[in-house]
């Protein structure tokens, strides 16, 4: 609220308000509209800068299924269970980020196989169908399309609801 001098007379009594040149600020009030934060911002700070990681679970066909975002410096293993807990019945191709022993458990137990090569580092190598694991081509495939659209690969948008739905609608081109 801009309130200019000649408006506020001199009887006026003025509670919880600081007057700084011609403007009237309310102490009480709620803030501006630009120093509020309305929304998540899903951003993480690790060696390449302030990046974002981009999650999500899509068919055989490119049908997103579900997907979100995390900032750049969270482990795909830490949301993993969150991406497929919706995923029933059917083999799930993922790559080496999402290979842990809790994660197959959770898979297994909703019905899924897990298409997942295992890390360098274990003791024991996973046994895994590499021909269905050839699948895994579309989802790096759906990827680059999303990449190029500029918009998207350089992130303008700040809220995450805003880069989701523009994310959204990349998605819908794509399957046209």
């Amino acid at each position: 609220m801009v309130v200019y001098s000649f408006q506020v007379t001199a009887t006026q009594e003025i509670n919880d308000e600081y007057r700084f040149g011609s403007r009237l600020h309310h102490f009480h009030g709620s803030s501006s509209r630009r120093w509020s934060k309305r929304g998540q911002f899903s951003r993480g700070k690790n060696r390449a800068g302030i990046t974002t990681k981009l999650h999500l679970a899509i068919t055989a066909e490119s049908h997103v299924v579900e997907g979100f975002l995390t900032g750049g410096n969270v482990s795909d293993m830490t949301v993993a269970d969150e991406l497929t807990a919706e995923v029933v019945g059917c083999y799930v191709v993922e790559d080496m980020g999402y290979d842990s022993n809790t994660h197959r458990v959770t898979l297994v137990s909703n019905n899924n196989v897990p298409v997942i090569p295992g890390r360098k580092n274990r003791k024991e190598p996973i046994i895994y169908d590499k021909i269905i694991y050839k699948l895994r081509k579309r989802i790096e495939i759906f990827f680059g399309k999303i990449k190029e659209n500029r918009r998207l690969s350089v992130r303008y948008n700040k809220l995450d609801v805003t880069f989701l739905s523009f994310i959204a609608l990349a998605a819908i081109n794509i399957n046209i």
